[in-house]
This record gives structure tokens, C-alpha cells and sequence, in this order.
């Protein structure tokens, strides 16, 4: 009781000397003895000196202390981080006191962070800078998800991507044909094959190969044999067997296992480039605008395109969060981007995660640009 009646007094005193103090101070250990009545609290603190009409005279000086953590002393007078996210406090005194002082001297090449009169943030990037939003490092995955965002925002990664070879059934791979491509197959075997023999021991040709009397499992390619495997009642079976089992036609096998083997891994490299591409909007939103920014190539300056993006809200949410255990006055936009991101983007993607439809019609136009 002794205690809070000495502060009760001290408050009403009318040019108190813990007043002059605190706007006099220079670092946390000037006003340690007052903070001391107050409870270190420095909320209440800020709340005593505005009844005074000195409450911005005393963040003007904390903003000006020589200690690292000055910025979590603001937090700390207009009432906490907590406060401060539920929309509590001075918008305007968080943007002055806090959110202007973190992002007044950051900035890299190809990335900027700013905020605007009307409070919004806004932070803009080029492909070289989005490659920072990813991370380097996770223990999650075998991806170096830094290295691939590098690949795929500079549209590079077909040209360093390794083959994922599938293994699919030669049957498999004749079904997924559209009728167009199968038609043209059959018809390419029969301008190449017409009236040469062929070797299949499969019991399914066992009949051709008896009427023509050849040895060794061979038999005559012909239009009429050939049109039964066009027959719209005739599966399409068969004529994968044929092509299996048929070492003068293996090389039909190797077009159609390549043409595969190619939309698969264009389909895997899509889905790269989109989750990749999506991963960024999911966490700054879509674009608001395009600019340009800078980089030197060779020694030589170039121009990029950049996107604008409005991050405000979670702008400041990552702002206010940085401040909000330390507050040092050495945070940077690499401390920014970590927190944002919590801690780098790195997306999953799986060799099965794709669209059946999708890879079958991208399958159908590499075979068509193939035979």
C-alpha cells in the first residue's frame, strides 16, 4: 500500500521528476528505477505520461534510444503485440513507431518492401527474389526447394530436369491412344510392313502364321489382316500383343514408351511449375500490379519484370511479430521473408499427384507430333 500511494503521488505531481527522466532517457538502464514503481510496465507507464499529453514525447525518445530493443519497448507502451493485432491500439502510432522504423533502410536487388501513406504494405519481387521466399533447407523432403524455385522462376527447370522413368504395360500404353493415333500407328506399321513378313509366337497369331505357311512364327502384314485390329467391336488388346511380341515392330514400342516417358515428366514439371507458382500467391496473393527492377548481369545492369503485391495484412502480422519477442533494430528483410513464410516455402509434390485426363492428352500430342 506504501508503495502505490509513493506512485499515486509521484503521478499527481505536477512537473515530477520521473517525467523528466523518461524524456531524457537514452537506453532501457536510464528509467530501470522508475520503470521499477510502474511494475515495468511499460503500457502503464505510457498510459500515465498521456494524461500528461506526453505520451508521444516519450515514444518520440524511445524511437531514438541507443538500445537494440527498442522497438519492443514501443510494443510494450502501446499495449503489446496482442493489442496491437486485434486493431486496440493507435494504428497510426504503430505505423510511425514500429512498422516505418523495421522497414525504413530494406531493401535488396530485385525486392522491396514499402509502406504507403494510406498504411498499406506492399512488397515487390522478381524472379531472382522469389527464389528467397523458398527454403534451403528442409528435413522434410529430398527437394532443396531454394534450388528448384531458382530452376523454375528463371524457366530453366526442363533444361536441368532428370528423366522419371515409368514403366507402363505395352497394352497400357495402346489403350490410352486416341482413336486417331491408333489409327495412324496401324496405318504407318502397314506402309512400312505391307506384304513383308513378321515374327509373333503368341497363340493369338497362331492361325495367320499356319496359313501362310512360313517358318519360324512369321506371317504376312496385310490391310485386311491389319483391319481387324480397327474393328470397332475388337479390342484393342491384340494388337498390343503384337506389338510386344514382334521384334521387327519394337521399334513402335520404344516411339510409344518415349512419347510416355516424355508427357509423363512434362506433366511432373508442370505440376512444379504451378505448385511452386501457386505457393507464392498463397501467401502473398495474387498480384497488384507489375514494375521493373534491376540486377547486373556480366557487370552489366539489366531490367526485370517484377509483380506489386499488397501484403498488408499479413505484412503487418509478420511485422509486428518480429518485434514482438526482441524487437531488435537490426532485423532485415531475410528476417522478414523467414517469418512470412514461416520459416521458406517448400511444396510437396508427388510423381502420382496429376491428372489422368490431363497426362493422357498430353501423352496423344506427343505421339501425333512424333509419328
Amino acid at each position: 500500500m506504501k508503495l502505490l500511494h509513493t506512485v499515486s503521488m509521484l503521478i499527481e505531481e505536477e512537473n515530477p521528476t520521473w517525467v523528466k527522466t523518461l524524456l531524457s532517457s537514452y537506453a532501457w538502464y536510464d528509467i530501470e528505477d522508475v520503470a521499477k514503481l510502474f511494475n515495468y510496465d511499460m503500457h502503464e507507464i505510457y498510459k500515465q505520461l498521456e494524461k500528461k499529453n506526453l505520451g508521444r514525447d516519450f515514444l518520440n525518445q524511445v524511437s531514438n534510444w541507443d538500445d537494440d530493443n527498442r522497438l519492443m519497448y514501443i510494443t510494450k507502451m502501446l499495449g503489446g503485440s496482442a493489442k496491437i493485432l486485434r486493431g486496440l491500439a493507435e494504428t497510426d502510432l504503430v505505423y510511425k513507431y514500429i512498422i516505418d522504423d523495421l522497414v525504413r533502410s530494406w531493401g535488396y536487388s530485385g525486392i522491396r518492401l514499402e509502406v504507403k501513406e494510406d498504411n498499406k504494405i506492399y512488397l515487390t519481387m522478381d524472379k531472382y527474389s522469389k527464389v528467397l521466399l523458398f527454403d534451403s533447407d528442409n528435413q522434410h523432403t529430398d527437394d532443396n526447394c531454394s534450388e528448384i524455385a531458382k530452376l523454375v522462376f528463371n524457366e530453366t527447370l526442363w533444361e536441368n530436369w532428370e528423366d522419371y522413368p515409368t514403366r507402363p504395360s505395352v497394352e497400357e500404353m495402346v489403350v490410352d491412344l486416341t482413336q486417331e493415333n491408333y489409327r495412324t500407328l496401324i496405318a504407318d506399321i502397314l506402309n512400312e510392313f505391307q506384304e513383308q513378313p513378321i515374327t509373333c509366337f503368341r497363340e493369338e497369331f497362331i492361325g495367320w502364321v499356319k496359313e501362310d505357311g512360313l517358318s519360324d512364327d512369321k506371317f504376312y502384314v496385310n490391310a485386311q489382316r491389319f483391319n481387324y485390329f480397327l474393328d470397332p467391336n475388337t479390342d484393342r488388346y491384340n494388337f498390343s500383343v503384337l506389338l510386344e511380341c514382334s521384334d521387327e515392330l519394337s521399334g513402335y514400342v520404344d516411339i510409344l514408351n518415349n512419347t510416355y516417358n516424355s508427357a509423363f515428366n512434362s506433366i511432373l514439371q508442370d505440376n512444379y511449375y504451378k505448385e511452386y507458382h501457386r505457393s507464392v500467391d498463397e501467401i502473398l496473393g495474387k498480384p497488384v500490379g507489375t514494375t521493373k527492377t534491376h540486377d547486373y548481369l556480366k557487370g552489366k545492369k539489366i531490367e526485370l519484370d517484377a509483380e506489386v503485391y499488397d501484403i498488408t495484412k499479413i505484412g503487418f502480422s509478420t511485422l509486428i511479430g518480429l518485434v514482438s519477442d526482441g524487437g531488435y533494430v537490426d532485423y532485415g528483410m531475410d528476417d522478414f521473408l523467414q517469418n512470412l513464410t514461416d520459416d521458406g516455402i517448400c511444396p510437396e509434390i508427388y510423381d502420382d499427384d496429376y491428372n489422368e485426363d490431363d497426362f493422357i492428352k498430353r501423352y496423344n500430342e506427343f505421339v501425333n507430333d512424333t509419328l
